[in-house]
Formats: C-alpha cells, sequence, structure tokens
C-alpha cells in the first residue's frame, strides 16, 4: 500500500501538476483559505486535499481488515453520470 505523498508524488511527476493545483472548483470560503495558507506559509503554490482512511474488517471472527483511503480533490473535475 502507498502512502498518500507518494501517490501525489506519481501524479506530480506524470506532468500535471497544473491540475493539482487547481482551485476553480472550490467555493469561496474554500478560495479565501488557501490564499490565507499561501501567506501564512510564504509559498506561492499549495496543493489543498482531504484524505480520510479506514479499515473494514473481514472474516466471520473480524481477524483481517481491508484498508481503505479515500483522497478527495475538490478542484478536479468528474463528469456527472447521473440523470
Amino acid at each position: 500500500m502507498h502512502l498518500i505523498h507518494e501517490i501525489l508524488k506519481v501524479i506530480w511527476d506524470l506532468g500535471l501538476a497544473e491540475e493539482l493545483l487547481k482551485e476553480d472548483g472550490l467555493d469561496t470560503t474554500g478560495k479565501r483559505h488557501m490564499a490565507w495558507m499561501r501567506e501564512h506559509l510564504h509559498v506561492e503554490q499549495l496543493m489543498g486535499f482531504g484524505i480520510h482512511g479506514d479499515g473494514v474488517p473481514c472474516n466471520y471472527d473480524r481477524s483481517e481488515a481491508v484498508a481503505n483511503l479515500s483522497k478527495q480533490k475538490k478542484s478536479m473535475h468528474t463528469h456527472n453520470t447521473h440523470t
């Protein structure tokens, strides 16, 4: 299993840095927060994302678990398949 920073580095190295840095999917509060963070961290570029990890027990005796790691990038566009 890879750590989230390893996954993001691969995406970055594949040339998708511009997509990772986009903020057009953020609301006004999110954009304001990103600007505040850039100012306080003294950086020009900042990538915001959410992460959630969980273990789901399995087997009848719950002796093993399946690890679930989700990353959310609000500004990445997805196609809505629901009609």
